[in-house]
């Protein structure tokens, strides 16, 4: 069946079309223009230190080729399941549907893989044997069709607009976790859950659930990819800085469908804004170049877009099954990526579904979406069912139970993760006009991360519903975005990032509203200039990465590809140094990070456990510890409610069971105390009374503290002293 007419105006008739010889060589000027935009980006690393030109290049070896592995692999399964996909999708835009398609499905092989613990066995064997066994035939592939046909590139000069927005997210994604970025805490959720997860699990061999965390009772399948990379690397910190590479590349996949999208839609001119548009959003940066989880949702949700923003009026509507079955693992996939895409994604690509097909067929093609998606989302349903004793835990714990959680602790947990409808007005402050205007009070670091997306997008929109041929489009991006501000409103803890999702619908607006303006040589040149600049914006917020009080800017490319100095590893190598003198170590050990003192018996005198506490950063902690996320009652919890107002008990029992260190943080446990989530029972004073009872090591930036536990003989003497 041949692709169905477009009734949109401005399609593509004054788009140039790239010579073979021109694609190749736009090509070629698009990666050194990106080059050297990392080169220079590379120099910021503050005023007394080196560029780091020669690390940034090491780190993207060591970074991007594993992922790019990883990513042929999802390639290799996209061509298993690519005859899923509707007929009427082609070109360009198929092969990154398959893309899209193949890179849920093999995150949901890698979590099924590593539920039933073969995903690390052998060493890394099996985590290579499916690179190997998925990713080789694509490549034999192209080489094959390189020689019979010809390799023709759609590459243009005007996609050096993208330079500056590609050249900050590449970097970035070679940054040590825990340096960038300040509105995330230096990606706290990737040290205590995305990252820290797969190193557990690689730990134990198989991906199961932790009592500590209760993040490792979600879909992860996301995080099941990155102990992919850790058993390939047969390292977790060697696999840091590939899993953030890997996200990157879905970010730049992202981007492209919806370029495509908006291209089949609206001509070339106005793909090239709409993928410019979103992947020099500030978000897509912060997001992209962290070890997160956002890529593997919004990759399906353009996927589904590209597939359903069809407009079929007058048409017979011959496709709807494989349209309904590719939808539904579309969402799966992206629930599979991130629980919250059920309200961000998975619906409105269902409510976008229904209004593709006639009446008739909505209840069967929602029973085959349905149906389509059990099999991504049946392991997690019923791996939790099995171990938590409910298939959703930790959502629904305050109704469903589940876990060993108090009902205290799932009302915590339940009311962090809703909002109500009277925070509305947390529409404008988070989404509309997000870092515009005085930082609210006490909240996160104030910056621009939706730049002026959503006002564009809205305006655009209206833009398309004033139009008789476009308003078919904008009703459906308005209807997709509507479904995703409720969800937002009723069902998270209303925080910008949550919202990323409406920036994919809202970027396809944008896109095709300026089709018209794309009517000549100067107007196209223009509008790629427009693009340009809008990439500066997530660059300026970059350069302000840790930048000293009451600085402009900061060091943000300090910590390129330096996983060693960010864990503390780096530290202990310049410690264990015999030729270096007093005055070098005292340094050495004022930089070094809580990691240092804890991965080195030497430097802490012993070899037992350490206690985290307010601390769930325990990605860098290489020591055997223990600590919790906020929504689990850790070890002191426990204690506490034993055995209340009795701290030489609390110091006595964490001896005996072999603890002899604690990290705490004050700073943290404030916050969380502020928000609501943290344990009611570990009051100010039950922290300082645990506090006094333990003897002081070091004090770190950020109201973090080591503190040794003494053992019972050493407790009387420092009392009677």
């Amino acid at each position: 069946m041949p692709p169905l007419p477009q009734r949109f105006p401005h399609r593509t008739p004054t788009d140039p079309v790239a010579s073979p010889a021109e694609g190749r060589w736009s090509l070629v000027g698009l990666l050194v223009a990106v080059g050297l935009g990392v080169v220079l980006l590379s120099t910021r690393t503050g005023p007394d230190a080196a560029p780091m030109v020669v690390e940034a290049l090491a780190a993207f070896a060591a970074g991007w080729l594993p992922a790019a592995a990883w990513l042929l692999y999802a390639f290799g399964v996209g061509r298993v399941v690519a005859p899923l996909v509707p007929r009427e999708v082609s070109g360009p835009e198929r092969t990154l549907v398959v893309a899209a398609l193949g890179v849920g499905v093999a995150a949901w092989l890698d979590s099924l893989a590593g539920r039933l613990g073969i995903l690390t066995a052998g060493g890394g064997v099996v985590a290579w044997g499916l690179v190997a066994g998925f990713g080789v035939p694509p490549v034999l592939a192209f080489i094959r069709r390189g020689r019979a046909e010809g390799v023709r590139l759609a590459a243009s000069w005007s996609w050096l607009a993208l330079v500056p927005a590609l050249s900050v997210l590449l970097l970035a994604s070679l940054a040590a976790p825990g340096w960038l970025w300040s509105s995330e805490f230096g990606g706290y959720d990737a040290l205590s859950y995305h990252l820290q997860l797969p190193k557990e699990w690689l730990g134990i061999g198989a991906i199961a659930p932790l009592e500590h965390n209760a993040y490792s009772h979600l879909p992860n399948h996301l995080e099941a990819s990155t102990l992919h990379l850790m058993a390939m690397l047969r390292d977790p910190l060697a696999a840091a800085i590939p899993a953030q590479s890997l996200e990157a590349m879905l970010a730049i996949l992202v981007a492209g469908l919806v370029g495509a999208t908006v291209r089949r839609l609206a001509g070339g001119t106005a793909g090239l804004v709409a993928a410019g548009v979103l992947l020099g959003l500030p978000w897509m940066i912060v997001c992209g170049s962290l070890a997160y989880d956002e890529m593997g949702m919004l990759l399906p949700l353009a996927a589904g877009l590209a597939i359903l923003l069809r407009d079929r009026a007058g048409e017979a509507d011959r496709e709807w099954r494989p349209r309904a079955i590719t939808v539904g693992l579309l969402a799966a996939t992206a629930v599979g990526a991130k629980a919250s895409a059920v309200g961000l994604v998975a619906v409105p690509l269902g409510v976008l579904l229904v209004a593709s097909l006639p009446p008739r067929c909505w209840l069967a093609a929602g029973l085959l979406g349905i149906a389509a998606a059990m099999p991504i989302l049946a392991p997690w349903l019923l791996h939790n069912q099995l171990t938590a004793g409910q298939p959703f835990f930790p959502l629904l714990a305050s109704v469903l139970g589940g876990g060993g959680w108090s009902a205290e602790q799932a009302a915590i947990f339940d009311a962090a993760h809703h909002g109500e409808l009277a925070g509305a007005a947390a529409i404008v402050r988070e989404w509309l006009l997000h870092g515009v205007g005085p930082a609210p009070a006490g909240g996160e670091p104030w910056r621009p991360q939706w730049s002026l997306l959503p006002i564009l997008g809205i305006a655009s929109l209206i833009v398309l519903a004033g139009r008789p041929a476009t308003r078919w489009l904008a009703w459906r991006l308005v209807a997709s975005i509507a479904v995703m501000l409720a969800f937002w409103l009723l069902a998270t803890h209303l925080k910008s990032r949550f919202l990323l999702p409406t920036a994919v619908p809202l970027a396809i607006a944008v896109g095709a509203a300026c089709a018209p303006l794309a009517e000549g040589a100067a107007a196209r040149r223009l509008l790629a200039v427009a693009v340009l600049a809008w990439g500066l914006v997530p660059i300026a917020i970059f350069l302000r990465e840790r930048a000293p009080e009451g600085s402009r800017f900061g060091s943000p490319a300090a910590a390129t590809g330096q996983v060693a100095a960010v864990s503390g590893e780096l530290h202990a190598r310049l410690l264990r140094d015999p030729g270096r003198g007093r005055e070098e170590r005292a340094f050495i050990l004022s930089t070094a990070p809580p990691w240092t003192f804890l991965n080195d018996p030497g430097l802490t005198g012993s070899e037992g456990r350490v206690l985290l506490v307010g601390e769930s950063r325990a990605f860098y902690l290489r020591r055997a510890g223990e600590y919790a996320v906020v929504w689990n009652r850790g070890r002191l919890s426990r204690l506490v409610r034993e055995h209340p107002a009795d701290p030489e008990r609390w110091r006595r029992e964490l001896r005996d069971a072999g603890f002899d260190h604690v990290l705490l943080d004050r700073a943290m446990i404030d916050r969380w105390r502020r928000d609501g989530w943290w344990d009611p029972v570990l009051t100010a004073e039950a922290i300082e009374s645990f506090a006094d009872a333990l003897r002081p090591l070091q004090r770190f930036p950020n109201g973090v503290e080591l503190l040794a536990i003494p053992s019972a003989a050493a407790s009387v003497e420092e009392n009677a002293g």
